[in-house]
């Protein structure tokens, strides 16, 4: 019986997970993608942002301000070493899942791919970074940059 709950609890929590695949091609290039990597990718490493469930999403305008105001949030929001020297890509949105903070809300979710300079004035390589919106979308709560 204990097989059959620790069975049932882990599928629940696997339905319930999302990952973004972490995907260095031959050249060292990173890229995050809810895909699998592609079989020349040299390392690959699924990050799990754990989304519970997927909304409805905003779509046209809506979506591209909601977009507009995670770019906005990662530029000025985070300590970046050379702010002017962010750069973002491949804004998405996630859906709702719980926040990074920990405090168990809900939230829902955009990730994009960022790159800033170090001190040495170089680029330090694009990183998974999430914008956490509140389940209305009007506003974002919390910003999390990936160490790695």
């Amino acid at each position: 019986m204990k097989k059959i709950a620790v069975g049932t609890a882990a599928f629940v929590l696997a339905m319930n997970a999302y990952a973004v695949n972490k995907c260095v091609d031959a050249n060292g290039t990173v890229t995050y993608q809810e895909t699998a990597c592609p079989g020349t990718a040299k390392a690959a490493q699924a990050v799990n942002v754990g989304v519970a469930s997927v909304g409805p999403a905003p779509k046209g305008e809506e979506l591209e301000k909601r977009k507009q105001q995670c770019i906005q949030m990662l530029k000025g929001g985070v300590l970046w070493k050379d702010p002017d020297s962010i750069q973002i890509k491949d804004v998405v949105r996630l859906g709702q899942g719980t926040s990074f903070k920990m405090d168990g809300s809900s939230v829902i979710r955009y990730a994009a791919q960022v790159n800033g300079k170090n001190s040495y004035g170089g680029y330090t390589g694009f990183k998974l970074a999430v914008c956490e919106f509140d389940l209305s979308e009007k506003s974002i709560i919390h910003v999390h940059v990936a160490k790695d």
